[in-house]
């Protein structure tokens, strides 16, 4: 039995809060070009928001959900978030080497 069953679930929560916090930053950073790049990088500005939105709305969904599972020993992968980011870096990455390219 886990000793202290919000132990575990707060460090995942909160590397999630952290992921989440950077994408936004990337966001923000991205913002630098949007006058050079135009619609192109506002489309990966709202992706990179919506999905920080995503994770940090379905973390706080989950933390007590992942509680009860530390303490009935099965806890169920966070697949969506999980979907959900991948897609976004997935996103930046090939939007970056779109619109590099474009120039």
């Amino acid at each position: 039995m886990h000793a202290d069953p919000g132990l575990q679930p707060e460090r995942t929560s909160m590397s999630w809060s952290r992921t989440a916090i950077s994408m936004l930053v990337v966001s923000l950073i991205l913002l630098r070009w949007a006058d050079v790049y135009g619609v192109g990088v506002l489309a990966l500005i709202a992706g990179l928001v919506a999905s920080s939105a995503f994770v940090v709305l379905s973390n706080r969904a989950d933390y007590l959900r992942e509680v009860r599972g530390i303490r009935d020993e099965r806890v169920a992968p966070a697949l969506a978030r999980v979907t959900v980011l991948s897609a976004a870096v997935l996103a930046l990455g090939a939007g970056a080497i779109a619109l590099v390219l474009a120039t």
